[in-house]
């Protein structure tokens, strides 16, 4: 695979990983409404579930960056080109799953958060390459120059 498809994919999962807690965190009157579990117990398991995707979502882009794109700068780039899949994602979203209810909307405080981390979302991704590139040049052997 070529370094662009390994960069598009490391996006994708970019965008992934900020699409689903955004999915579950607005949804939230949705989900009590088509499970009928009481809303903050729903609000319990999203924040959770957040939680599990950031983590282990974290974890496997650590492992996916480390192993396709070590030593590359490209990787930075990855801080850019998420939000195109993002809002692929985000747009069908809105075509199939509109609030046509408007119990079912989000509340304007959730949106503002969720704006909020989108917009700190890229420096979130470029802590992370930050530190992937702090480890790998720890890692690298020291060359005895000596013959």
């Amino acid at each position: 695979m070529t370094t662009f498809k390994k960069m598009n994919l490391l996006s994708l999962f970019y965008a992934l990983i900020a699409y689903f807690p955004i999915l579950l965190s607005s949804n939230v009157n949705r989900i009590s409404r088509w499970t009928g579990i009481n809303v903050s117990m729903v609000i319990i398991i999203s924040n959770t579930l957040i939680l599990i995707i950031l983590l282990l979502g974290t974890a496997y882009i650590f492992h996916l960056t480390t192993k396709w794109l070590h030593h590359k700068k490209i990787r930075f780039f990855t801080s850019i080109t998420w939000i195109p899949f993002f809002s692929i994602l985000m747009l069908i979203t809105a075509l199939f799953l509109p609030f046509s209810m408007t119990i079912e909307a989000p509340n304007p405080v959730t949106s503002t958060i969720i704006l909020i981390c989108v917009m700190l979302y890229p420096i979130y991704i470029l802590i992370v390459n930050g530190f992937i590139a702090m480890t790998q040049s720890s890692e690298q052997p020291l060359v005895d120059k000596v013959k």
